[in-house]
This record gives C-alpha cells, structure tokens and sequence, in this order.
C-alpha cells in the first residue's frame, strides 16, 4: 500500500468499518421469513403500508400503545418502495442505526488511540447479541446509536474546548422519544447528564437538565394529545400503562441485579471482559501507573455504561435488549487491556485473549462437530450447509494462524486476529445458528396450509388460549391482508359464537380441555406452529 493510499485509507476507515458492519448486519436478511418477536413489528409495517402512516402502530386494525409509529416510519418508506413488506426492508433502520454505533465507538476512541479504537469495534462485532439484534428489528439499537451520537458530541466538544452542543442535543431526544417513547429520551439524557457531572460541567449540566426535563415533558405532552386523537381517554390510559406504569411494576419481577448477573452470558465476550478489564484498571489505578490521558474517558465510559444499567435496572420490566446502549462503552473499557502496556496482569491477559482469538475458528469446528450430531438426532429435517461451513472456518482458521506468525505490527496484529475471529462467529450465526434457529420457528408453511383450506370454504379464523399479542400474531404475519380472528378462552364463548368458523389449538391445549363443543374428534388439519403440535378444526 502506498503512502498515499495509506493516508486516505486511514482518514475514512471509519466510514469503511461502517460500511463492512452494515454489510455483515443485511446479509442474507431478503427473503428470511419474520420470527419470534420480530413478527409483531413486522405487523405494525405491513398494515401501515395496507392502510396508510398513523400516529401510533396498528396491530388488527387497533392502535397499539407501546410504542410510537414514527420508528417504523423508515421501514414504510422503504417498503414503500419494494411494493412489500420484506425482512430487508423491515431490518434495514435497525442495522444502520448498528453500523452508526460501531462507527461512533471508533470516533470515540480514535483521538486516543487507533488500535483502542479497533479493538472497541472488533469486540462488539464479537457479541453474538449485539449482532443478532442488527439483523433484527430492534428499537432499542436505534436508540443505542443515539445514545453514542449524544456521548460523541459532548465528549468531542469537550477535548476539541468547544462550545458545548447542549442547545440541539434536544433534537436527539427528540427523535429518541419518537423511536422508542420515554425510555429513547431518558437512556440518552443519562448518559449526557452522567457526562457532564463527571466532568465538574455544573452550569452545563444544570442548563441540560432543564432542557432535558422541558423537552420530556412537551414530547410526552404531545403523545397523549396525540394518543387522545387516536383512540379518546381509554387510549391514552392504555399508553400511559404499557410506556410508563407497567414498565415500572412488572408482575413478573426479576431483580435489581438483573442486568449485572445476566449480562455474562447474554453479552460474552464483551462483558465478563470487561469485568476483568475493570478490576485490573482499578489496581492500576490505585498504583498510578495508568495513563493520564485514558483516565478521563474510562471514567466517563464507565459512567455511560452504569448509568444505562443502573437506570434501567430502577423499572421491574427488565429485558436484555434494553441495556444495548450500554454496549459501546462496555466494549471500550474490554478493548482497553490492549493498550495498557504498563500493567503486566493487563499485558498477560491481553495474550491469552489473543490465544482465543486466534484459535476461536478451531474451537468453533469443535462445538459444530457436536451440535450436528446432536442435531441429527432431534431435528433431522432441518438441513443445515455443514461442510461449507465447516470449510470456511478451516481457511479463516489458516488466514488466523498466518497473521499470528507473519505480521508484527502492534498497530495491526491484535486488530486483524479479532476481526477474524469476529468472521468466523458471524459466519456460524448467519449460515448454522441463524438459519437453524429460524427453521425451528418458521410458522409459514402451517400457514399456508391453513390458507388454502379456509379459501375453499370461507369462515372467520379464531384462537382458543393462544394470546392476541402473543403466539397469534406469528400466524397473522404471514398474510398479506388485514384479518380480525376471534379469540376465545373459555368454552362457552366458543358455544356462544357465530358459526361456522375455524378454530385453532395447540394439541396440548386439547388435550387438557377434554370434549370441547362442537369439535369432532379429528381434527382436518395438525401442524406444528412455534415449535408445538397445533391442531385446525372446522365447527359447523
């Protein structure tokens, strides 16, 4: 490489690493069928694009009241274009937002150091998590991007000694607030206000605070203004309940540790990491030795990242992809043992991860070998690519051992030996884990079936015991036109309903019901939804 192609290479390898993150994060995404949670989302955009953009998401023609419809607006457009909706179409904002991430981690880092700044990106796309919700719909990578995009500023100004951004950070919260409601303003909110108290800002501080607190209150002013239009008082009561009230009293709580007990194997590599990374900072801290211009910015990473899960762990309702904001920060301090070249513990630990970044294809291969045999065994109708594979992870396995032996760049070793091993994970996930996973959960065909049966003799569709907003809408995803299906949970309700119509079960579900009325004893259809038996009848 030229010197020449090496000065632009390095002043757009930013925008590179973004680029290469959005492409790992939309491969494959096109004709993926829509899965798990995914699904509902998936409704709220395919009724938008039936019957026009609301003002909040509709699910069988209802408004739903969770979440604003202007974060689906993107997919809209987008799918707008196509003439349908499709899981690129769907999956697109998300990995933007993702790639948007990782490209402000780098920026983050960058004035420091370079190599910090490559290991900070390597171990996000080292989190299996993390990628697998950019290759998802996922609000909460949205709000993560925004949540860096507001640290990038603030941190920027203050070693640029530029004024600070406060007065149009509020367009941030705005738009985080019209993403994911109250949490995508207060998540980033947080992280700017931990920001600047850290760093002994008061004035500014105090002047965000009320900016912050002004603009949460007229955008939650407008949202129920706004829920009012849509649906009358009842509406902006269920919005109230399901964006505030019943995130903070979950009937099923999990503990204020959630986060921090949950986090080790939900977010490895990256987390227990960290921990460790944490633990030998503050030893070298205590003893001096740490770098005076890493101290500031581990400090403010670390606000960042306790902020978020300290914050998050207030409100009963916990889910791991709540906390996605905090990847960013918890990724830089991990990287951080990589450039700590006066603490030998750091330097020790620093080598064995590079053990297991070099041989992680190998250690692949090995979990592979006995996931297909146990594959084999319990699912022998999902065909997997197991030997292309398997050859890809043996030549990303040889390129690993060649860049151990041949290159000695510190700037570039550690660098390429975790971008390999990011590969080579990514690689399992989208070709076996991905695609296995899916095929497992894909309720399409059953679908199908039940279509084509119900074309021939026309009666409403209804579910017994299978919830509206949960199970349900798998099966509703799958149709390309708005359906309203009845929903009973007793049998007197199916006794007292309009017949004819078809009614579906999960077997188990029959089983325990005993005679239900006006069921034959056969059923004209059994199927497998979700990864159950289900079973269709026709009552007459």
């Amino acid at each position: 490489m030229s010197a020449r192609q090496k000065e632009i290479f390095q002043r757009n390898e930013s925008l590179l690493i973004g680029a290469a993150a959005l492409l790992l994060f939309m491969f494959g995404t096109w004709d993926q069928p829509f899965v798990n949670f995914e699904s509902r989302f998936a409704v709220f955009m395919q009724e938008a694009l039936r019957n026009g953009l609301s003002v909040f998401p509709t699910s069988y023609g209802e408004n739903y009241p969770d979440y604003p419809a202007t974060a689906f607006w993107p997919s809209y457009f987008i799918a707008l274009f196509l003439g349908h909706v499709n899981k690129f179409s769907a999956v697109l904002p998300s990995a933007i937002a993702a790639a948007c991430t990782v490209v402000l981690t780098y920026k983050i880092l960058e004035p420091t150091s370079k190599i910090w700044a490559r290991m900070a990106v390597c171990f996000e796309l080292l989190t299996p998590f993390f990628v697998a919700e950019a290759r998802s719909i996922s609000l909460d990578q949205m709000v993560a991007a925004i949540t860096a995009w507001s640290f990038y500023l603030v941190y920027s100004a203050g070693i640029g000694n530029r004024r600070a951004p406060i007065y149009y950070l509020p367009l941030l919260l705005i738009l985080g607030f019209a993403i994911r409601g109250p949490i995508g303003l207060v998540i980033p909110a947080g992280v700017v206000t931990i920001y600047y108290a850290l760093n002994r800002q008061w004035r500014t501080l105090f002047i965000f605070g009320l900016l912050a607190a002004a603009t949460l209150l007229c955008s939650v002013c407008a949202l129920l203004a706004l829920a009012h239009v849509s649906g009358g008082a009842e509406f902006v009561r269920d919005v109230i309940h399901m964006q505030v009230v019943g995130r903070m009293n979950d009937a099923a709580p999990t503990g204020f540790f959630y986060y921090f007990t949950s986090s080790i194997g939900n977010y490895a590599l990256v987390y227990p990491v960290a921990l460790i990374a944490l633990v030998l900072i503050a030893v070298q801290a205590y003893t001096k030795s740490i770098s005076d211009d890493a101290v500031p910015l581990l400090l403010f990473l670390s606000g960042w990242a306790m902020v978020v899960m300290i914050g998050l762990s207030i409100p009963e309702t916990k889910k791991i992809r709540y906390i996605l904001s905090a990847i960013p920060p918890i990724s830089a301090i991990a990287a951080y043992v990589f450039i700590d070249g006066s603490n030998k513990a750091a330097q020790v630990f620093s080598k064995f991860l590079l053990f297991v970044f070099t041989f992680l294809p190998f250690f692949l291969l090995l979990g592979l070998f006995f996931a297909h045999q146990q594959a084999a065994k319990k699912h022998p109708e999902i065909q997997v690519a197991w030997l292309g594979i398997v050859i890809a992870l043996f030549f990303i396995q040889v390129l690993a051992g060649i860049v151990a032996i041949k290159v000695n760049s510190r700037e570039w070793r550690a660098p390429a030996l975790a971008a390999l091993a990011a590969l080579s994970l990514w690689w399992v996930n989208v070709f076996c884990v991905g695609p296995f996973n899916i095929a497992l959960r894909d309720n399409r065909p059953f679908v199908l079936q039940v279509e084509e049966i119900r074309k021939q003799n026309m009666a409403p569709l209804a579910f017994y015991r299978i919830t509206k907003d949960g199970a349900a809408i798998k099966y509703i995803v799958h149709l390309n036109h708005d359906v309203k299906p009845l929903f009973f949970e007793n049998l007197a309700q199916i006794k007292n309903a309009e017949k004819p119509l078809y009614l579906l079960m999960l077997e188990t579900t029959y089983k325990q019901a005993g005679n239900l009325y006006a069921l034959s004893d056969k059923p004209i259809l059994r199927g497998t939804f979700e990864g159950e038996a289900i079973l269709l009848f026709y009552v007459p």
